[in-house]
């Protein structure tokens, strides 16, 4: 982990999920690969979304479709693995519901990482800011109290992309992925991977 992430979290993680099962199973009600405590399974907020070659991706993505884990806690470090590239894919945090929430978005068509608070379906910007996407990146959001960072990984490189404070939320405990693709590709994402902050 980068410094600044090791001093708030501890090393064990909650979950680790790399998606292993047959292909075309429904990820909806799916127990993660491995946990470190009990939770659910993955709970589809919209959408359809599947299992395929050990990735997880949306079907046929139309508008702002996402899947959860109810992680039982809300101060959390979340972590994907880009394994597809698609249009507009992302990491939900702090879920309420599919029209409450944060999401962290990963746009491959305009070249942007950007972080929007949901609130009642309307979306308002947190903050944006200028990347081109690549296949095998991986992504990390974390969230203690009301602040919320970003990191990047290239190369084993990790990069600060985001840092904002904000009290919307702040006790959810839903967290997953999210695809906007509206016809076009999908991301695909080979694992997610949840810490809880130190003294959860």
């Amino acid at each position: 982990m980068p410094a600044s992430i090791g001093r708030d979290y501890k090393q064990n993680y909650l979950l680790i999920d790399e998606f292993s099962g047959v292909d075309g199973a429904n990820l909806s009600s799916r127990a993660p690969d491995v946990l470190n405590r009990p939770t659910v399974g993955w709970s589809v907020q919209s959408g359809t979304w599947e299992i395929r070659s050990g990735r997880a991706r949306a079907v046929g993505s139309s508008d702002q479709w996402s899947a959860v884990l109810n992680l039982g806690v809300a101060d959390v470090l979340v972590e994907v693995d880009i394994e597809v590239v698609g249009v507009d894919g992302g990491v939900i945090l702090r879920a309420t519901n599919d029209s409450n929430y944060f999401v962290f978005t990963f746009n491959a068509g305009t070249n942007e990482f950007t972080a929007y608070k949901r609130e009642g379906g309307a979306f308002t910007l947190m903050q944006n800011i200028l990347k081109s996407w690549a296949a095998g990146e991986r992504v990390r959001v974390a969230c203690i109290g009301n602040q919320f960072t970003s990191w990047t990984q290239v190369g084993g490189v990790w990069t600060v992309r985001h840092s904002f404070t904000h009290t919307f939320n702040n006790t959810a405990t839903r967290f997953g992925i999210r695809d906007s693709s509206a016809g076009g590709a999908e991301y695909e994402y080979t694992a997610f991977r949840a810490w809880a902050s130190r003294g959860m």
